[in-house]
């Protein structure tokens, strides 16, 4: 304690030195940047979602559903950790290799466009949705011209240096919306949405290269600069294509048990749900993996910053996480009409498993700063193994609230996995994580019984 209470700036001119030294701190000014940038992104996001769920039907939010899982699992087949392995790679300032990235990063876009172009009618076929064929193979053209925005950014992400990026991001996402609330305001069509993303796609392509500089936007293959890219890559490539089905294999497996309108009504509880975890994959891809690194680099794998830091973020998505959970049911009943009311359930149960998905999200990028991505794969497989299993039991239960209310449950009881592997590298957080996830299931429920919430009538028919 006394060691502590000495550390603390005593005087006006040690605190004015302290608030100085922090200002000009990387990890501080991109965390800022993170929490601004991803803070925009989800208010931007929410404020479209109510404009459009009023302007289309709910079976368009149920097509785009599908569509959207099918363009992120092709995206997560083709992951080769590009961008972990720049992060990781001592040579970002050697034009041969960043050029080979960028090679790679076009590459793997048309990848990602061929393979949706083949599955594209099969796919309608299956779901009887003869107009998912053309949305799917124009949406995937705008993911191939984004393998052309200038692999800069890369190198800018491992200096923390997220400004440009962030305000760029920010950017385009206002000017996509604006196109799409347009086109949907005059075609009243899933086209609008179309239209929207292939626009946002090109004005990201040129403001990279209009706001970054070191562009190496030149084709070369550097044999040894690939081998390093995916060499560290390999494992991330067969997990992120594992933990695709625990992703957005929800959207393809309840599209065989929902109708288009339904499936559309638990996207939009999802996109709620979804906050704090797209708020923690964005702070630990951005900011916590490059800075555990450091820590772990210069401190001789001394772990204390890297728990002090997790704890709090810990506590801060659990609050939030809690919340929406809570008030769920109001949450929809307020900002959406008559046809999304059962999404206030779905909601409810949907944030209390995000809070298992959050705590794995902090914990992940100390993983991969140690270098140990083939752990981070041995994890999705068992994952997806839990999720499977959970899925099918609820299915077989209670048809699709089953399977609604198994995805929550799995969230959470996939992270002692990735805890006990975080053990072997010496960092320990049972007490701490599970702490957090008992507190936030006993509030809950407390909460929901006062209030009589509709997800207990949901849970009881369950049981």
């Amino acid at each position: 304690m006394k060691s502590i209470l000495s550390s603390l700036p005593r005087s006006p001119a040690q605190v004015a030195e302290r608030v100085r030294s922090l200002k000009s701190s990387p990890a501080v000014q991109a965390t800022f940047w993170v929490i601004l940038g991803s803070g925009g992104y989800q208010v931007i996001r929410l404020f479209g979602n109510l404009i459009l769920t009023r302007l289309l039907f709910p079976e368009i939010f149920g097509i785009m559903a599908i569509v959207t899982a099918v363009l992120v699992g092709l995206g997560q087949l083709s992951d080769v950790g590009l961008r972990e392995g720049v992060v990781n790679s001592d040579r970002i300032n050697d034009p041969q290799f960043m050029r080979t990235a960028w090679t790679l990063q076009i590459c793997r876009t048309a990848v990602i466009a061929i393979l949706a172009a083949i599955i594209a009618f099969p796919l309608a076929n299956f779901y009887d949705e003869a107009v998912l064929a053309p949305v799917l193979m124009v949406i995937a053209c705008g993911t191939f011209i984004t393998g052309f925005k200038s692999i800069a950014v890369l190198a800018y992400d491992k200096r923390l240096d997220l400004k440009a990026q962030m305000l760029v991001d920010l950017g385009v996402q206002v000017a996509g919306l604006v196109v799409v609330i347009v086109c949907a305001w005059w075609w009243k069509s899933i086209w609008a949405l179309v239209v929207g993303h292939v626009f946002a796609s090109v004005l990201d392509v040129i403001l990279s290269y209009v706001l970054f500089k070191g562009h190496h936007s030149k084709f070369a293959w550097d044999k040894k600069a690939v081998k390093t890219l995916t060499s560290f890559g390999k494992w991330i490539l067969i997990s992120s294509t594992i933990s695709y089905i625990t992703v957005q294999g929800d959207r393809l497996i309840l599209g065989s048990f929902l109708t288009m309108g339904e499936l559309g009504i638990y996207s939009v509880a999802a996109t709620w749900a979804a906050i704090v975890a797209l708020l923690s994959v964005n702070f630990s891809t951005r900011i916590l993996h490059p800075y555990f690194k450091q820590v772990i680099d210069d401190t001789n794998s001394d772990h204390s910053k890297i728990k002090r830091v997790r704890n709090m973020l810990n506590a801060a998505y659990m609050v939030v996480c809690v919340v929406v959970a809570l008030i769920g049911d109001k949450i929809i009943q307020g900002f959406y009409d008559d046809r999304y009311l059962d999404g206030g359930w779905m909601l409810q149960i949907l944030a209390l498993g995000q809070v298992g998905r959050a705590l794995t999200g902090t914990l992940m990028p100390f993983m991969l700063a140690c270098g140990d991505s083939f752990s981070q794969m041995k994890f999705s497989a068992v994952s997806a193994v839990i999720l499977i299993a959970s899925i099918l039991l609820g299915g077989w239960m209670a048809g699709a609230p089953g399977v609604i209310v198994a995805l929550a449950f799995a969230s959470i009881a996939s992270h002692p996995v990735m805890v006990a592997y975080a053990s072997k590298h010496g960092y320990h957080c049972t007490i701490a994580d599970f702490s957090l996830i008992t507190f936030a299931a006993i509030i809950c429920f407390v909460g929901w019984w006062l209030t009589d919430a509709p997800i207990l009538g949901v849970l009881a028919e369950l049981i």
